[in-house]
């Protein structure tokens, strides 16, 4: 098995997830994510996280063979009753693989150039304006 490669970061203020997303991610990087943060929001009661910001502003690239664990773990997201996922500043790599990942899962996607688009498609997340830098 190999070492996780990737990092991330993220906080919680139901109703809306915040993760940031840096470094370039193989399959056992998105596994830990995902169990990590799996275990985070079950702290939380059921269907009170329905949103996802998403800076990708210092993501990389994933390996092939991540792909599918990310497109199980969307999924997941998808089944606990999300509604929403914003990505800021989604590099080429990143939208392509991201736009593969959703595809056939019917939810409200929204890629942002960068965080002034992000706040002004959504000014009641302004108060993450440090948080995005």
């Amino acid at each position: 098995m190999f070492k996780a490669h990737g990092d991330w970061c993220y906080f919680i203020e139901p109703p809306v997830i915040y993760v940031e997303i840096s470094g370039s991610f193989n399959k056992e990087a998105v596994a830990s994510f995902s169990v990590e943060v799996a275990q985070e929001i079950m702290k939380y009661p059921e269907h009170s996280i329905q949103y996802a910001v998403v800076n990708l502003a210092q993501f990389e690239l994933a390996t092939a063979d991540s792909i599918e664990t990310a497109k199980a773990y969307f999924q997941a997201i998808k089944a606990r009753g999300y509604k929403r996922v914003d990505y800021i500043k989604a590099n080429i790599i990143a939208r392509n693989l991201l736009e593969t990942i959703w595809s056939g899962v019917d939810m409200d996607i929204n890629f942002h150039h960068n965080a002034d688009s992000f706040f002004e498609d959504r000014p009641e997340y302004s108060h993450l304006r440090k948080w995005l830098k």
